[in-house]
């Protein structure tokens, strides 16, 4: 059975055996982010399989491991490279960037020369600079 990211680390088990709770634990290694507030806005750890998810809505992206204003550590660095979007400096180091991320937000932040917030509206969708839509 599929279980949506935002699901995984919550307060509820999904899974019969809890399978989306496990390795839900922070270090000091981890990199980590806050749940959204409907999801218990707990500090959660990133993970390979949580990063770069596809993000559905905006402020109130249900889908997304990450909460809205924390969302940047959780679209960076991507372990699957069909869902990257552009490579990037990120806080001054060479990074990855969700391909979700791209002209989803011009508030958010993610690269430092904000890259992924260069776009343009057209009749039917926002355009990237770089024809992305």
């Amino acid at each position: 059975q599929y279980i949506p990211p935002s699901t995984i680390c919550t307060a509820y088990s999904f899974c019969e055996h809890g399978e989306d709770q496990a390795n839900c634990t922070i270090t000091d290694t981890a990199q980590s982010c806050r749940k959204p507030q409907f999801f218990g806005g707990n500090i959660v750890p990133l993970h390979n399989f949580t990063r770069c998810v596809p993000l559905t809505m905006k402020r109130e992206t249900a889908s997304a491991y990450c909460a809205y204003d924390d969302i940047t550590p959780s679209q960076t660095n991507c372990s699957d490279p069909s869902r990257v979007g552009v490579t990037c400096n990120v806080n001054g180091y060479r990074s990855t960037l969700s391909k979700y991320l791209i002209c989803l937000d011009e508030t958010i932040k993610a690269c430092d020369d904000q890259i992924e917030s260069k776009c343009f509206s057209t009749k039917t969708c926002k355009v990237h600079k770089h024809l992305m839509c």
